[in-house]
């Protein structure tokens, strides 16, 4: 499930968007203006840090291809380093999300020790 909507593109005005497939996807126009942005229902599950890295990457993504004038046609209209620097920023993404979880889950051990200790008397 995504969340937002892609413009129609005005006849003879060319948009640029960053590359499909990605937690966010934004769309440009030929002067780099935000004019469409995509999410994806996972990613609103990531921490509001996580979500904006991602965002912010989408539009640069985004606004790079409006800067080297390469129109859409589909994920190879992004230069490559800026699918790099995606891949990088999910990883990140992913990183950050499997060092919550390893913090969530040792708070847990935490919580279940103390409630075993109690239930013991001790």
């Amino acid at each position: 499930m995504e969340y937002g909507a892609f413009p129609t593109a005005a006849a003879g005005v060319p948009t640029f968007e960053s590359a499909p497939g990605h937690p966010a996807r934004a769309v440009v126009d030929a002067a780099g203006r935000l004019v469409g942005l995509s999410l994806e229902a996972r990613l609103l599950r990531g921490s509001p840090e996580t979500v904006a890295r991602v965002v912010v990457a989408a539009v640069t993504a985004a606004q790079d291809a409006a800067a080297a004038g390469l129109p859409v046609a589909g994920a190879e209209a992004v230069p490559p380093e800026s699918a790099d620097a995606a891949r990088r920023e999910l990883a990140d993404a992913l990183a950050e999300a499997e060092l919550e979880a390893e913090r969530r889950l040792s708070e847990l051990r935490v919580l279940v020790a103390d409630l075993a200790r109690d239930a013991h008397g001790r």
